[in-house]
This record gives structure tokens, sequence and C-alpha cells, in this order.
């Protein structure tokens, strides 16, 4: 999914898009009914164990492999920087020993990206969701700012160049791609492929009313507020330009 543009500075915008941000992440930690575990611990259940590297996509494996079909653990931790995140050599084992790696891509986890195709090529399945989706082009040199993904010392904020890799804030192309996700926990996982096919209808049900939440308040901005790069997204506005993982 390519990156998005910079948008005007009005406060209309930094309103609506401060919601789309807020209410797309709550909608990934909270749609549907995934009852895997997240954690590895106490809560691990029987079936296979899929490791996410974002709690992001991890509450999205838990969604399609829900009623405890799988344990989904988390690689960085709550509250991580997925920009900055090193592996641990108990990282790689525990990838080494998954049943699959479900990784964002697009260098998001810039950090771990070789770690996870090293894995892979000795055998563990990893699915890169941005393989899945339809970028959009991050205008070159596009950066965002903010505190959560500064170094402590450093800029409050990153640059990336090529697909935008905050891939996550469109529901519409998150559920695209879950289709492919479903099959791939189905055919390499063992899952039930009905309980899959029942899980990934009840996820996208909010997906898509979330999609129709954001538009609307899209809409709703004065037609003066403009973005300052092409249209290159279904929504008028880009929420990575103001806030973002």
């Amino acid at each position: 999914m390519a990156s998005r543009g910079d948008v005007g500075t009005g406060s209309s915008v930094g309103a609506v898009g401060s919601l789309v941000a807020v209410s797309l992440l709550a909608l990934a930690a909270g749609c549907g009914d995934g009852t895997g575990s997240q954690t590895g611990g106490a809560g691990a259940v029987d079936g296979p164990t899929i490791i996410a590297t974002t709690s992001i996509w991890a509450d999205v494996v838990s969604n399609v492999s829900c009623d405890g079909q799988a344990n989904v653990e988390l690689l960085i931790p709550i509250g991580g920087d997925p920009h900055t995140a090193e592996p641990s050599l108990a990282d790689r084992e525990r990838m080494e020993n998954a049943a699959l790696v479900v990784a964002n891509g697009l260098l998001l986890e810039e950090g771990l990206e070789d770690t996870i195709a090293s894995v892979e090529a000795a055998g563990t399945p990893v699915f890169w969701m941005g393989d899945y989706i339809e970028t959009i082009d991050m205008a070159e040199g596009a950066d965002h700012a903010h505190e959560d993904h500064a170094e402590k010392d450093g800029p409050a904020g990153h640059a990336h160049e090529g697909a935008d890799p905050h891939v996550w804030f469109d529901p519409v192309r998150v559920s695209n791609a879950l289709p492919a996700l479903a099959e791939q926990l189905v055919a390499d996982d063992g899952l039930s492929a009905a309980a899959v096919d029942t899980c990934l209808a009840a996820y996208q049900e909010p997906l898509a009313a979330a999609d129709r939440d954001v538009a609307s308040l899209i809409e709703a901005l004065p037609p003066t507020v403009e973005s300052s790069s092409p249209a290159t997204t279904r929504w008028a506005t880009s929420p990575t330009a103001i806030t973002s993982t």
C-alpha cells in the first residue's frame, strides 16, 4: 500500500485524522471475538502457534482464527516501535518453532526483516501482509512525526520512500487481504476451513462498517480543506500524515 501524502494542517484535518487513526486502531484491537492467546503464557490454547510482529496483526490473526483455534503470540511488545525493533536470539528461536509468522513487511519492521527472511528460508512460513494489500506510493522523502517513534534524544519522526508501510489504516484494503490469510491458516496450519470462514465473515462486517464511518467523517470536512498531494487514496485525507504506528 503506497504512502499517503502530506495534508493541510487545519484544525478540521487534525481532528478528523486523529479520529480516523484512533478508530482504526481500536477496530483492529477489538473487532470480532478472537479468543486465542496473544501472549503464549497461561492463556495458551491447543493449536498451532502463530507469531505476529505487531499487536495490530496479532489482533487481526486472532479474529480470523477465532474461537481458540490458534495460539497467537506477539513478537514486538505492546508499546514497542516496529521501526526500531531488533530481534533477540530468543525471538529467532520462537519464530523458527512457530507454525506461521505474520509480518507487515514494506520495511515497517526494518530491523527484523533480515531475520524473518532467514527464518522463512529455513522453512517457517511467513505471511507478509504488505504483499496482499494494495499499496499507496509515499511521496519521496515524506516523513511524519510523533513522540512514540522518537528516539529518546532523537527527532520525533521517521521518513519513508516507496510504498507506505502503514497499511492497516484502510479497513477495506485490510479486509481484502484477509481471505489470503485465511487460506494460509487452513492450508498450512491445519485450521478448520468452516470455522475460519465463519470467523472471517464475522470480522469483515465491522471492518466494512468502520470504513463507512470514516468516509462519513471525511465527507464532513469543509471544501476548503485540501490535500497538498494528489488524491491517491479512497479518503480525502491521509491518516498516516497525522498519526501512525
